[in-house]
């Protein structure tokens, strides 16, 4: 299954919003070419313009997950590279949960997991998901590593918080439930670079080369 990680869709200048009507052609074309059952759409941040497209994308009978940032829901956007926009809130993530929406785990503040003490880069994961628990009244099984940062020590420590499956932002066919890949979509892709994207499973040549080199992550 190939599994798109989006941010904000939204005509945000910056590199990871992709506007509105660009989103919604890459939304049909996906269903039409590959077909629903075989993608997934992931969104980072839980940026509140997800409410938008919500309403039709789940008529195309995609999997769709979001990652919640636990600590900042109702309020902004506020880490580095941030588009700066609101994000859900909690009321917003919990309809969502009940509607079909897989919510996921970004971290309790988006910070730099690999930059904190591991006992605060510990605390983000496990905070962030007790806390989503609690607004969403489900458990919460899956993470994404802010940054795409999953070092050897914070993948343990997402193993340990209990967590099923991790994502991290590198296209290609690495299958390690720990560091699933994604393949990220920017702002700035056209119709035919998406297409590659999705019909290939590499964003990039360097992703692709470190694949035949044998490259792990």
């Amino acid at each position: 299954m190939r599994v798109l990680c989006y941010h904000s869709i939204s005509d945000a200048a910056d590199a990871w919003s992709v506007p509105p009507a660009r989103f919604a052609w890459q939304a049909r074309w996906l269903a039409r070419t590959l077909g629903a059952a075989r993608v997934a759409l992931s969104f980072d941040d839980g940026y509140a313009d997800f409410l938008h497209v919500w309403p039709w994308l789940r008529e195309f009978g995609f999997r769709v997950m979001v990652f919640a940032v636990s600590a900042k829901l109702g309020g902004g956007a506020d880490w580095e590279g941030a588009a700066r926009l609101p994000l859900l809130a909690r009321d917003d993530l919990s309809a969502l949960a009940q509607q079909g929406v897989e919510i996921g785990a970004h971290s309790a503040t988006h910070a730099r997991l690999s930059q904190l003490p591991p006992e605060a880069a510990r605390a983000q994961i496990v905070q962030a998901r007790a806390q989503l628990e609690a607004v969403t009244g489900a458990p919460v099984r899956r993470f994404a590593y802010p940054y795409s940062e999953a070092t050897p020590a914070l993948v343990e420590m997402v193993r340990a918080a209990g967590f099923e499956q991790a994502y991290v932002m590198r296209s290609g066919y690495g299958r390690a439930r720990l560091t699933t890949r994604r393949i990220p979509v920017a702002g700035a892709d056209g119709a035919l670079r998406f297409a590659l994207k999705a019909l290939t499973g590499y964003a990039s040549w360097v992703d692709l080369r470190m694949d035949v080199r044998g490259v792990p992550g």
